[in-house]
């Protein structure tokens, strides 16, 4: 029957568990029909081992990572700093989800690591019936959109405080394929996985071929650590002495020794100043580059910003070193082409290109040995931060423009490789969720 612009469903009285049309629209639509479909109560057995917090024990406490991203330790603390007193233990290979977020797919399986920790009634646990469910298959139907989706369906509350309601949870049914089937569904999964995760290896030692390649290509070595930190009387000769504070003086500097001179960055800058302030981000206008927008000589896409209110002398029409001065510190980007307009926790820098080539200047800057300049001169942990000074303090070796291009050239190759092999790793997980899926939804 049809009524207005939507069709009127029905449904039977005995599948009638929760008087809600989202949950039976779950029900209903997410999943194949050759596969039996069981409650999820007959999977699941509530545990309630409950322990009394005593004041002088140690406890590791839980959380769970949003969108099925697992389940790690919180913390290790005494009893003695523990408000709730009664408390449940968790146990290895058990079911856990958080009341107040499993509606943003807060649950998964209990690591062996966290075999005995502590947790409270909000983060309910639950035994896995392994006769007739594969806890593998489990936690992976569990990281699908369509469960996390059916826990929202189960929960209810104000937006911010809703929680999910655990009978009703359990009444909800999926799909039970024969553990044969399931285990073979698991080895397919996990075949693609473990071949994405070999090639994201392979291309994380990429970089260690590049670390490698500089230092034969610039004859670096490591020299002499300077400034060892002692117990006690520390003395420093006045000629070691270029800065003057003890953060400086009771570390150390690693001493680079190259075959090509050495050079500061205050030598190779025409000028340096920071980005702009912005709060005001809008949906179009001029890009807008965030620290977090830096990586490794590129610039990532994941959260573009735009702003359209700005002065006309803030855009960077022209060729620009940027190198993120705050937060993650040290990470750089040529710009050569394009406009844009950075955040006031990037330098903006203009390089003299009579000696150096800004793409060798951006490559070279990521290097271990350029990377643990920075790490001396920053202040702060919590939120690092590299003033201009401290900036033009960098040294790095300068070969001639020609090899410079050389350089840039066999390591913008090696990176290309990279992206290429990270791509292919990411494609195998894609392809990896897309067959589990298909192999068990509609």
């Amino acid at each position: 029957m049809k009524m207005g612009n939507s069709l009127l469903e029905f449904t039977n009285l005995v599948n009638l568990n929760y008087w809600s049309v989202a949950f039976l629209k779950e029900q209903k639509n997410s999943f194949k029909n050759k596969f039996e479909l069981i409650p999820i109560s007959k999977i699941l057995k509530r545990s309630k081992n409950i322990i009394n917090i005593e004041n002088t024990s140690s406890y590791k406490r839980v959380t769970i990572k949003l969108y099925s991203k697992g389940v790690f330790l919180r913390d290790d603390i005494k009893g003695s700093e523990i408000g709730v007193k009664r408390q449940y233990i968790a146990s290895k290979g058990q079911f856990i989800l958080s009341k107040i977020d499993a509606r943003n797919g807060a649950f998964g399986i209990v690591p062996d690591f966290l075999d005995g920790a502590i947790v409270t009634n909000d983060f309910p646990l639950f035994n896995i019936d392994t006769n007739i469910i594969n806890p593998s298959f489990f936690f992976l139907l569990t990281s699908t959109n369509v469960f996390i989706d059916l826990a929202k369906s189960c929960s209810s509350g104000t937006t911010n405080r809703q929680r999910i309601e655990i009978e009703v949870f359990l009444k909800f049914k999926i799909p039970l394929p024969s553990l044969q089937e399931q285990q073979e569904i698991v080895d397919a999964y996990f075949a693609k996985i473990n071949e994405s995760n070999q090639l994201e290896e392979q291309a994380k030692n990429i970089d260690q071929e590049i670390e490698k390649f500089l230092f034969t290509e610039l004859g670096i070595s490591s020299g002499d650590k300077i400034n060892k930190k002692k117990k006690g009387l520390n003395l420093v000769n006045f000629t070691q002495l270029e800065r003057w504070d003890t953060e400086f003086i009771l570390g150390y500097q690693q001493k680079l020794v190259s075959k090509y001179p050495l050079v500061k960055y205050n030598d190779l800058f025409v000028s340096v100043n920071n980005g702009v302030s912005s709060r005001f981000y809008s949906n179009e206008g001029i890009r807008f580059l965030k620290v977090s927008d830096i990586k490794e000589n590129c610039i990532s896409d994941a959260d573009i910003r735009y702003v359209n209110k700005y002065n006309e002398k803030d855009l960077l029409k022209d060729d620009y070193l940027l190198i993120t001065r705050k937060g993650t510190v040290g990470n750089s980007y040529y710009k050569d082409i394009g406009i844009f307009i950075a955040s006031s926790e990037v330098f903006i820098i203009k390089i003299d290109k009579s000696k150096v080539l800004g793409n060798y200047i951006a490559e070279i800057n990521l290097s271990n040995f350029i990377q643990n300049q920075y790490k001396e001169k920053y202040t702060g942990t919590i939120m690092p931060s590299l003033s201009q000074g401290k900036l033009k303090e960098i040294i790095i070796p300068l070969p001639p423009l020609e090899i410079q291009k050389s350089i840039i050239e066999n390591i913008q190759k090696l990176k290309y490789d990279k992206r290429n092999i990270f791509n292919k790793a990411e494609l195998l997980k894609l392809q990896a969720n897309e067959e589990f899926e298909n192999a068990i939804f509609q």
